[in-house]
């Protein structure tokens, strides 16, 4: 995964760079446009398959079916994580693809604390010896994710990038990708 990961933030390197000599449209630069464009299609193509993995959770349980819906969904997710956690890095943390532990908000310290929740605390309780006892929470797991997707695309999309904007986001994704995958944070 870290290598499918690398791959995906290199190509985009890639096209940045090679698409940066491109002629400009309404100020903005093609090349971002091209990205800004795929990374909404990427989007909604994560919000399906949450949809999805919330409706296999909610309905007859299916272990391995369920583990391999997740996994699409982690694949869909990876692929617009760079950009996602440049603009939404507190949102990502607390409710997309925090740790699965229980959380505080920054910007409210006094109020409840978030427990475990997103694609972390989906992969640690599918994938665990317990996940057939677990099926309410992990319903409970899928659906809260699919809510809160759905949430972040109703006032994040359509995104307008800069060029500056995406070569900072693949910076601080790539840096991610080495630091935190080295130790397999992402999955347990």
């Amino acid at each position: 995964m870290k290598i499918l990961m690398t791959f995906f933030l290199f190509v985009g390197l890639l096209g940045i760079l090679g698409l940066s000599s491109s002629s400009v449209d309404d100020g903005r630069d093609d090349a971002a446009q091209r990205i800004a464009q795929m990374y909404e299609e990427n989007f909604r193509l994560f919000q399906g398959e949450t949809n999805k993995l919330a409706e296999m959770a909610q309905g007859p349980f299916d272990l391995s079916a369920l583990r391999e819906q997740l996994a699409k969904t982690r694949y869909a997710f990876k692929r617009v994580e760079y950009l996602f956690d440049y603009f939404k890095t507190e949102y990502n943390y607390l409710y997309i693809n925090g740790a699965p532990l229980p959380k505080i908000n920054k910007e409210d310290v006094n109020g409840p604390i978030v427990p475990p929740n997103g694609l972390q605390a989906l992969d640690e309780l599918v994938f665990s010896e317990e996940a057939e006892t677990e099926r309410e929470k992990i319903a409970a797991l899928a659906t809260s994710l699919k809510e809160r997707v759905d949430f972040i695309v109703r006032i994040h999309l359509p995104l307008s990038l800069s060029d500056t904007q995406v070569m900072e986001a693949l910076r601080s994704g790539i840096v991610r990708v080495f630091a935190l995958g080295v130790t397999g944070f992402d999955t347990p």
